[in-house]
């Protein structure tokens, strides 16, 4: 259990996403929600005032103003200074409605959090139902971050009662030529593909072995976004690594996972490669935010 999950809150639309989703883990895990607002001008407490009237209801709660820094830096030195566990975003006001669009903000935190960092879809706060989580999916790219990314995934899940969706994305090639040119029987770059996230979803799976969920292999073929946004419409909370969904393993930070948080439309946990694994049982606890 950590002390402190970190919320950037500037008054906007997408900052009460995001503290409505902070406020939901908060209750969740018994941590202690930090509002920082990081600004660069303008009064300070009007704009947590209007924090402490949405979330002044949670126990320890705390409220400050951090300046002279980018939104991204006060977040992340927040949550080092904090030792927190997460740190909670909402989605930039560029999304459609009920879509997760990481802005400029989102991705630089992502980059560089030394946690784990959740996004809320936009309208999350209007959201009116608080259904249990029956669904928890894991974003499985075959990098070095799948076995991570399931077994925090499957953890949720079982804390939450819910079920488990294991999604691999084939996003097909323009040409589907030989992998090797010159092969007499070759492999396709679209065969290679299919295989790779087909082995990657065995390797995942086999990190859920043990915990007491129903687990479903998902493999799609077709656009990233759409195949994305189709499997999530009945997911409660999306896990992710930050490498994003590459093909055959390549690194594309920025690519993938912004095209997962431009599709998803729940909210986004993103598992940065850099934080340290001590941490991921911390994240566990967040399944009770499905039954708040």
């Amino acid at each position: 259990m950590y002390s402190d999950l970190i919320v950037g809150f500037d008054g906007s639309r997408p900052a009460h996403d995001a503290l409505a989703l902070a406020r939901r883990f908060a209750l969740a895990t018994r941590g202690r929600p930090r509002v920082v607002y990081v600004r660069s001008h303008g009064p300070v407490e009007p704009t947590l005032d209007v924090a402490r009237a949405l979330v002044g209801d949670v126990p320890g709660v705390r409220f400050e103003a951090v300046a002279g820094t980018t939104a991204a830096r006060g977040l992340c030195e927040a949550a080092a200074s904090a030792g927190a566990a997460l740190i909670v975003l909402g989605a930039t006001h560029r999304s459609s409605l009920g879509g997760v669009v990481p802005g400029t903000t989102a991705e630089a935190v992502i980059h560089a959090a030394p946690c784990a960092v959740a996004v809320a879809p936009t309208g999350f706060a209007e959201r009116a139902v608080r259904r249990p989580f029956g669904l928890v999916a894991a974003a499985i790219d075959g990098s070095g971050d799948t076995e991570r990314v399931a077994r925090i995934a499957a953890g949720i899940a079982e804390g939450a009662g819910a079920d488990l969706s294991l999604v691999s994305v084939v996003d097909a090639p323009h040409s589907d030529g030989p992998l090797y040119p010159g092969a007499i029987a070759h492999v396709t770059v679209a065969g290679a593909r299919r295989d790779a996230a087909a082995a990657a979803l065995e390797r995942a799976a086999s990190a859920a072995v043990g915990v007491d969920v129903a687990v479903e292999r998902r493999l799609c073929a077709g656009p990233l976004a759409e195949e994305i946004s189709r499997e999530t419409r009945e997911a409660d909370l999306l896990v992710i690594g930050s490498r994003g969904l590459s093909s055959l393993g390549r690194v594309v930070l920025g690519a993938g996972t912004g095209r997962i948080l431009r599709a998803a439309i729940c909210p986004v946990l993103v598992v940065p490669r850099r934080v340290a694994e001590t941490l991921d049982e911390a994240l566990v606890p967040l399944a009770g935010a499905g039954v708040r």
